[in-house]
């Protein structure tokens, strides 16, 4: 079966979209992003205080962007849902309504990203992980395998357990991202000083 997209749907150059896959209202796709198969992106966000058939906001996906099999993306409820630059979302993930990917994170297979979450830059979602409604995951952070993460996570550490706790410095996440060497030297100490790594 090849995709359904809705015709209020705006597609972008070189944008490769696998059978099986929905494309919902007024979704916006950029240029050389790659959707496989069995994915849904502008459903209806899940609350429980708006009806099924409500479309209120969207689902804006950057370019060069990878989903793969299985993703749920719901669209906005009080602002668009949004999916950053050359991101990799891997299969059965799922992104709630009005949450905000960075660009260049990494969402490994199953993971949950609850409504209103924040995922920044080169951030790193380990598998099977949740963030709970309104996370924010700063820049360069790695959530660990399963962890359950709510609240504010600081940039450039490693999280992981129930709940989440800051384990360790990514170091490798920090070095990959686009902060500047003394602001990253500046963090490693400082978490240093703090949690004693």
């Amino acid at each position: 079966m090849n995709p359904n997209i809705d015709k209020n749907a705006t597609i972008g150059k070189n944008v490769f979209i696998s059978n099986f896959t929905e494309i919902i209202g007024n979704v916006v796709i950029e240029d050389n992003v790659n959707i496989s198969s069995f994915v849904s992106i502008g459903s209806p966000g899940e609350h429980r205080e708006y009806s099924m058939d409500e479309k209120l906001k969207s689902v804006l996906i950057k370019k060069n962007s990878i989903i793969r099999e299985h993703v749920t993306i719901n669209n906005g409820i009080k602002d668009n849902t949004q999916i950053g630059e050359n991101c990799y979302i891997m299969n059965k993930s799922h992104i709630g309504h009005d949450a905000i990917i960075g660009n260049n994170v990494t969402v490994s297979p199953s993971v949950n990203v609850g409504g209103h979450s924040k995922v920044s830059d080169y951030a790193n979602l380990g598998m099977s992980s949740t963030l709970h409604q309104h996370c924010e995951v700063g820049i360069a952070t790695m959530v660990g395998a399963s962890a359950f993460a709510k609240g504010k996570l600081e940039s450039g550490l490693i999280y992981a357990g129930v709940p989440a706790k800051p384990i360790g410095i990514n170091y490798r996440g920090l070095e990959s991202s686009n902060l500047d060497k003394d602001k990253i030297n500046e963090l490693i100490k400082s978490y240093k000083e703090i949690y004693n790594f």
